[in-house]
């Protein structure tokens, strides 16, 4: 389903988060963290095995953006489905969810932002894999 993915220890998701500034890493992978740019939209991971700590966004371009962070969960034999923030931002040009939530091995991680919170497949979003 998804072109993009990226291996790592931890991943990501998003179900009634709390919300704070942080930033985007490089394009570099560690046994705790990761992070990835789709053609839109650069996510950066920290986690631990298959547990997520926080997830940040961020826009390829760094300009500022505005709506709700998604994370599209894709776990092995199961189909896709959205998890989405409550709160929308306005005007930022990075935030981050803490997320304290684990995921079944091989959980294929997509995140990005849109407008509205509408589960169809985004262009441009990054994309990571959980894996022990």
């Amino acid at each position: 389903m998804r072109k993009l993915s990226m291996v790592l220890a931890g991943a990501v998701a998003v179900a009634g988060l709390a919300f704070t500034s942080g930033t985007a890493g490089a394009s570099t992978v560690h046994t705790e963290s990761a992070s990835k740019c789709g053609t839109k939209w650069c996510g950066y991971v920290n986690g631990k095995k298959l547990r997520v700590e926080s997830i940040t966004v961020s826009h390829k371009g760094s300009t500022k953006w505005s709506g709700y962070i998604y994370i599209e969960v894709t776990t092995p034999h199961h189909k896709p489905y959205f998890l989405w923030t409550t709160k929308s931002f306005k005007n930022v040009k990075f935030a981050r969810a803490d997320v304290k939530r684990s995921f079944p091995n091989k959980t294929l991680l997509c995140t990005g932002v849109d407008k509205q919170k509408r589960n169809v497949d985004h262009v441009g979003d990054a994309c990571f894999t959980i894996h022990k």
